[in-house]
């Protein structure tokens, strides 16, 4: 998945209604820790792989 940056060990909320439909979805951190945290995976792709 190209252009998807998922930060890791940030928790996803999701809200739903009576019937189970997502209403809301957020990521629950502070703008500073997001934006850092998906800086990180941005990097994290441009990284060479180590050999072994």
């Amino acid at each position: 998945m190209i252009d998807v940056h998922v930060p890791h060990c940030i928790p996803l909320v999701y809200e739903f209604n009576k019937s189970m439909t997502p209403t809301r979805h957020y990521y629950l951190t502070d703008e500073a820790t997001w934006t850092k945290a998906v800086q990180d995976v941005i990097d994290e792709t441009k990284r060479q792989p180590q050999p072994v």
